[in-house]
């Protein structure tokens, strides 16, 4: 075998290793947070140009302080509903288009036993069934459990 072809193969197999090794940093970062509960309220159905409220509870069953560091908010179901405030209010709001959400940053405390609530003012811009997942992000942006939300709008 040439030198050509033996560097060839050596520098396959190191990208085959970086890869693996890529994925198992995203796997491990990428985790679920433990020790939290998350609910969502939201009406099924609501009037085309209504106004409603979506309720968001995150519970902090760990022994230490946990952070709500953001909500996303799935775009299949902001096609229909525009959020427009939110108590309290968020920090900042950004498109995540690897994710296909719309992510609100609160960066809210919670303490061990505790609940943070969040209430989402929405509006029933269209017609449809709009559903998706709201993600809520626990201690980083990555760490993040997921709920679905969906909203029939007539």
């Amino acid at each position: 075998m040439s030198n050509v072809g033996r560097n060839i193969g050596i520098g396959c197999v190191a990208v085959v290793v970086a890869v693996i090794a890529g994925l198992f940093c995203i796997g491990y970062m990428v985790r679920e947070p433990g020790d939290v509960e998350v609910a969502i309220e939201a009406p099924l159905e609501v009037s085309q140009g209504e106004r409603f409220t979506i309720v968001v509870r995150v519970w902090n069953g760990a022994g230490k302080r946990r952070t709500l560091v953001d909500l996303d908010i799935a775009d299949e179901y902001l096609n229909g509903i525009v959020i427009e405030s939110s108590e309290p209010p968020f920090k900042d709001a950004m498109h995540v288009p690897i994710d296909n959400t719309l992510s609100y940053s609160f960066d809210i405390p919670i303490a061990a036993g505790e609940e943070a609530v969040v209430e989402f003012a929405a509006f029933a811009a269209h017609s449809g069934d709009f559903q998706g997942d709201i993600d809520f992000c626990i201690d980083s942006s990555v760490s993040c459990l997921s709920y679905p939300v969906r909203t029939l709008v007539r």
